[in-house]
C-alpha cells in the first residue's frame, strides 16, 4: 500500500475499462482482469538460525477484476525452534478443519476483520483498537503489508510497528509480505531471506498470535507489473522455500495463497505446487455489487479440501455507503455461504487512497456499519 506506483494505480482504477484491457494483456489465454489497490513499504532486517548457505539469487505474471498491494514491517530473528501459539485468536488447525473462533465480528456466521488505513496515501491512520471501537466487536482479521526486498535482510519492522495493537486487538493477523525486487534468499540453494521472514512470523506466534501468511500476494499480477520481478517458477521455488522455513521456524503460521482476480486456469497456473497451502482465497476490487459468488466459485470448487477466505477487498471507485455495505451483503449473505462452504472469513480494505474510499468505518458517520454488523 506505499508507494508512488500504486497511487497512479488509483488514476487506472477510475477507469475500469483501461484496467480490464491491461490486466487482459497480462492474461494469456482466456479471461481479463481489473487491478486492485495496492501498496508497498520498507523495511530491514537482521536474522539468525539455521539456514543454507547464502549464494547469489536472480530476481522475478492477471484477471477479471480486481488487485492490491503491501508494506513492510521489522525485526530480528533468531533461532530454528518451533513457533509456539496459544493464540487468543483461534483457528483449528490444517486443511478443511480450519475454523475461526465465533466470538468474532461476524456477518451471517462469516468472520469479518479489516486492513486498517496506513495513512499512505490520503487517509488518516487507523488502529485496530479505533475500528473495533466503532463497532464495539472484535475484528476477526488484520491484515497488514510489508516489502521485502531482494539482497536486504528482511527485519519486519512495518510488521511489529504494530504487534502491541494486533496482540490487542486479538485479531488474526494476515501480513502479506511482498518479495520484491528478485527472489534472492527465497531459492533451494540460499534460504536466508525465506528464514528473516520466518523469524518475524515466530515474533508474532511466540506473542499468542494466530498468523496467516499471505506470501507473494497477487503475484499473477504484481510478476506482470514489476512489482514481483523474475518468472512463474521463480515464485514457486520462492514458497516451497518459504514454507519449509515457516514449517520449520514458526510452523504454527498458515500459508495463505492469495492471487488477484484472474481465470480459472491462471489460478492453477500460479498455485504453488510445493510447500504447504492453509487456507486460499481471491484478492478482489469490484466496480459493484452482483458478481462475488460467480467470481469465487471455480478457485473455491477447485480445492474442495482447503478453507477458503479473502486476504482483501472493496469496491473499486468511489462508491456510496450504501453502495459498499452492498457489497458486504453480498459477500456475507446466506446465498453466499450455501454457495461457498468453505468461505471461512473475509478482511476489508479499510483505506481512503489516492482519492478513493473505500472505508466502511472511520469515514464519518460508522452507525450504519455499527447497524448492519448488529443486525
Amino acid at each position: 500500500m506505499h508507494c508512488s506506483s500504486f497511487i497512479s494505480a488509483f488514476t487506472l482504477l477510475a477507469t475500469a475499462s483501461a484496467y480490464l484491457v491491461e490486466a487482459g494483456s497480462h492474461q494469456g489465454a482466456a479471461g481479463l482482469s481489473l487491478r486492485s489497490p495496492g501498496a508497498h513499504r520498507r523495511h530491514h532486517h537482521s536474522g539468525s538460525i539455521k539456514r543454507k548457505r547464502a549464494t547469489k539469487c536472480r530476481a522475478s505474471s492477471s484477471s477479471s477484476s480486481s488487485t492490491t498491494s503491501g508494506s513492510d514491517s521489522d525485526s530480528s530473528a533468531s533461532t530454528s525452534t518451533s513457533g509456539n501459539s496459544a493464540s487468543t485468536n483461534s483457528t483449528t488447525s490444517s486443511g478443511s478443519t480450519l475454523s475461526v473462533s465465533s466470538a468474532f465480528l461476524s456477518k451471517n456466521g462469516l468472520p469479518w476483520g479489516y486492513l486498517p488505513d496506513e495513512a499512505d496515501a490520503g487517509g488518516t491512520k487507523q488502529t485496530m483498537a479505533q475500528l473495533n471501537a466503532m463497532t464495539n466487536t472484535k475484528s476477526a482479521f488484520y491484515g497488514y503489508y510489508a516489502q521485502a526486498r531482494s539482497g536486504t535482510t528482511f527485519d519486519g519492522s512495518q510488521l511489529l510497528a504494530v504487534i502491541d495493537d494486533v496482540k490487542a486487538s486479538g485479531a488474526i493477523f494476515q501480513p502479506a509480505v511482498m518479495p520484491t525486487g528478485g527472489w534472492q534468499g527465497l531459492t533451494s540453494s540460499d534460504n536466508s531471506q525465506a528464514v528473516a521472514i520466518a523469524n518475524v512470523m515466530k515474533k508474532f506466534t511466540d506473542e499468542g498470535i494466530e498468523v496467516w501468511l499471505r506470501f507473494a500476494h497477487e503475484v499473477n499480477w504484481y510478476l506482470t507489473d514489476g512489482t514481483y520481478s523474475g518468472s512463474l517458477s521463480d515464485f514457486k521455488e520462492g514458497w516451497k522455500t518459504m514454507a519449509a522455513a515457516i514449517d520449520e521456524i514458526a510452523p504454527d503460521v498458515k500459508m495463505f495463497f492469495t492471487p488477484n482476480v484472474a481465470n480459472a486456469a491462471q489460478y492453477e497456473q500460479y498455485y504453488p505446487t510445493e510447500g504447504r497451502v492453509d487456507v486460499i482465497g481471491i484478492d478482489y476490487y469490484p466496480s459493484k455489487a452482483g458478481s462475488f459468488v460467480s467470481t469465487m466459485q471455480t478457485f473455491h470448487d477447485a480445492h474442495p479440501d482447503v478453507k477458503f477466505a479473502i486476504g482483501e477487498t472493496g469496491l473499486s471507485q468511489t462508491a456510496s455507503m450504501e453502495a459498499r455495505l452492498a457489497y458486504v451483503e453480498e459477500i456475507t449473505s446466506e446465498a453466499t455461504m450455501q454457495a461457498l462452504p468453505n468461505f471461512i472469513g473475509c478482511t476489508w480494505f479499510n483505506f481512503l487512497k489516492g482519492g478513493v474510499d473505500f472505508r466502511i468505518l472511520g469515514a464519518g458517520d460508522d452507525s450504519a456499519t455499527a447497524a448492519f454488523f448488529a443486525s
